[in-house]
């Protein structure tokens, strides 16, 4: 049987070899005690990695969130508080200690959610996702 091998950067070269004779690769596979060594080793090591990076917080993204059927305004109503503040508060009715990512866009009426009122006109705002978070710790104690 001829069989070709790569010689450092040259071209193939035809290689003669006897067509029993099994290759290292084959060798290789075909050996259990280094299967079951292998096995032995590499399991419990990924299931202690796993177990390590597991799930270290409990999360849960919400889009265009809403309050009793009426999307939620990005500010309080001070009008001067938006964003990150408001997003917590939404997080914390839910459930979770905060919000750790939210977007928001411009709609014409949003429910603002320390009032229940309306926000409405140009400058109204309401978020199209908050995302929200809660460390394992806690999501274990809470009620």
């Amino acid at each position: 049987m001829i069989r070709f091998a790569l010689l450092r950067g040259r071209k193939a070269a035809a290689v003669a070899r006897a067509p029993n004779a099994p290759s290292r690769v084959r060798a290789a596979a075909l050996n259990p005690m280094k299967d079951k060594m292998m096995l032995k080793t590499v399991v419990p090591l990924f299931l202690a990695l796993l177990l390590a990076s597991g799930a270290q917080a409990s999360t849960r993204s919400f889009f265009s969130p809403t309050e009793e059927g009426h999307r939620i305004g990005a500010c309080l109503s001070d009008g001067s508080t938006c964003g990150k503040p408001v997003a917590d508060q939404f997080c914390q009715k839910a459930g979770f200690a905060e919000s750790i990512l939210f977007a928001r866009e411009a709609v014409t009426s949003a429910r603002q959610i320390d009032n229940g009122k309306f926000c409405e006109g140009e400058t109204c705002q309401a978020f199209t996702r908050i995302k929200c978070y809660q460390p394992l710790e806690q999501a274990a104690t809470a009620p």
